[in-house]
């Protein structure tokens, strides 16, 4: 009887007539249950706060040698990492724009003497971030991840996304039983062939999609091979370009996806084996490089004209027949020792012998020169402004500046000669810095991916002001693309028109095609109604590239080449 008495007693306490009797009382729980939950809340907000504020331990000093180029833009990468937490704590959101705009303010003043500190403060952004990786912040935004890959997807795409799959997948087995660990795989003779030197190019450049694709078992295969046999130090001279593109670029990504320190010190070693080639008076970089020895230069024939290029009537002809611009004396200008030589002897060589021989002396000479003295070769505009995003990458991800510098002197030294339309020829002499005249003007090879480039360096550097130069100089660029743009008859197709001294050629190389999808990218950083006719200029361009195999053969149209 006293036991069911005394559990009457507690159940009366529960049951909310007796807090209504009891005003008090009422009042009392109230606040109790508040101040509970705050302080739960609080003790949440302060464990995620924790794993914010980690990058916020830097002292004072050290914070204006943080707001260096390159490691504004790591910061950048942590905002967005952390951008989840940032729309749910008001607090962290801030102090990262506080610390966003005083980024950039202190970019602007950060003097030379502070650069001193720098290796000592990436090793310890290094260290945090090595730690947020470790840290419960990764794995909640896993799960997030997870969650979204669960998401019901829309049957068709989940088809197409299978078919893709499906011929990578071939693709990929083809390539391990018949090429594995050469370049490039022969699909028709079933032979690999190292077109690359032998850095296993194909198999690099897949990393990132074997990751995406989740074929992990593929991708570990791929991995130890790169552990065990990829080797960089080969006597083979390799395009400065292709080499970034492929091997840095495929590293970098692996990296980035995996988080596997393999590959970042692989691309690091690629790429100071390639640093040499941007020693140049300009540091505009030559094309070429050994691997092992360094050595850079450039191709032999690069910057060589031909009268079917387009001679300009104030032009005179050398005796092989190449252009050379008047000076304002009247003087033929030799922009090289190439030049100077081979003008003198052909010019002695007109007085006294056959044309026949002037003609072979001109092959045999061209020959020598190009054998001995390849350095005096033009650097090729695509080849020399299309490394900025993965050097940028590697600094961001080394802490090492030297990578960034490198490549952004480039951008700076094309700058100061940058034309009003914005288009420059493909060929740019590294030791003046200056774009050679009367080279092709083309959004085709050897000069397509420097405009993408200057769009998609802005884009990673998330759209800063220290970066503004990259998006005016691609504005101007896209200015001089629209005075390229012809239409066919009848049918009126958009086509983009290559560009020699005044004249314009109608074709428009296969590699043009990028530049639909490049308009739609930068479109969005322009106001909205010239956004509009960027994206306007975007479709009708892509319906003609897209349209080529079906337009009638009479139609009064360019011929587009494909190399």
């Amino acid at each position: 009887m006293v036991r069911r008495s005394f559990a009457s007693g507690l159940w009366r306490y529960l049951h909310p007539a007796y807090y209504l009797k009891r005003p008090k009382r009422l009042a009392f729980l109230f606040i109790v249950f508040v101040v509970a939950t705050f302080a739960i809340w609080d003790r949440q907000s302060l464990i995620r706060e924790h794993e914010v504020l980690l990058f916020f331990s830097f002292s004072n000093a050290s914070l204006r040698v943080f707001v260096l180029a390159d490691t504004m833009n790591r910061w950048l990468d942590f905002e967005l990492l952390l951008s989840p937490y940032m729309r749910t704590n008001w607090n962290s959101r801030a102090a990262c724009h506080y610390f966003h705009s005083l980024l950039i303010f202190e970019l602007m003043h950060c003097g030379e003497t502070e650069k001193a500190e720098i290796v000592k403060i990436q090793e310890e952004l290094n260290r945090l971030q090595d730690q947020l990786r470790k840290s419960s912040v990764l794995d909640e935004m896993s799960e997030n991840v997870k969650f979204i890959r669960e998401v019901e997807m829309d049957p068709v795409n989940y088809e197409r996304r299978e078919k893709v799959k499906k011929a990578m997948l071939h693709a990929w087995n083809s390539y391990v039983e018949y090429a594995w660990g050469q370049d490039e795989l022969q699909p028709q003779s079933k032979n690999g062939v190292n077109s690359f030197g032998g850095l296993g190019a194909t198999l690099v450049d897949s990393l990132d999609t074997l990751y995406i694709m989740g074929l992990k078992d593929e991708f570990q295969k791929a991995r130890e091979w790169i552990a065990t046999s990829l080797d960089f130090n080969k006597d083979y001279v390799a395009s400065v370009f292709e080499t970034t593109i492929r091997v840095v670029g495929g590293l970098l990504s692996a990296y980035d996806m995996s988080g596997d320190k393999l590959f970042l010190d692989k691309a690091k070693d690629i790429a100071d084996r390639l640093l040499p080639a941007w020693d140049s008076p300009t540091g505009i970089p030559y094309n070429r490089i050994n691997l092992a020895h360094g050595n850079p230069h450039n191709h032999g024939w690069t910057g060589r004209m031909h009268c079917s290029d387009g001679c300009p009537p104030h032009q005179v002809l050398n005796p092989i027949g190449c252009p050379r611009a008047l000076n304002d004396s009247g003087v033929a200008e030799l922009s090289t020792m190439q030049d100077a030589i081979r003008y003198s002897c052909l010019t002695i060589l007109n007085f006294n012998f056959s044309p026949f021989l002037i003609c072979a002396f001109t092959l045999f000479f061209n020959f020598f020169f190009s054998l001995f003295i390849s350095l005096q070769g033009e650097s090729i505009l695509a080849d020399s402004g299309t490394e900025q995003l993965e050097f940028i990458a590697l600094s961001q991800r080394t802490g090492d500046l030297k990578y960034q510098q490198k490549v952004e002197k480039v951008i700076r030294q094309l700058q100061k000669t940058y034309p009003s339309d914005g288009l420059l020829p493909i060929y740019i002499n590294p030791r003046s810095g200056v774009a050679k005249p009367y080279s092709t003007i083309t959004f085709g090879a050897m000069g397509d991916s420097f405009y993408e480039y200057l769009l998609k360096a802005w884009i990673q550097g998330n759209k800063t002001e220290g970066l503004k130069h990259y998006r005016e100089m691609w504005e101007t660029s896209m200015e001089g693309l629209v005075s390229l743009i012809r239409k066919s008859t009848p049918s009126s197709f958009s086509y983009i028109c290559e560009k020699t001294g005044n004249s314009l050629s109608d074709k428009m190389d296969e590699l043009a095609c990028f530049a639909p999808g490049m308009l739609a990218l930068g479109s969005s950083g322009y106001a909205p109604e010239k956004a509009e006719k960027m994206l306007s200029l975007s479709k009708e361009v892509i319906f003609y590239a897209s349209a080529f195999p079906l337009i009638p053969l009479h139609e009064n149209v360019f011929q587009i080449s494909f190399s």
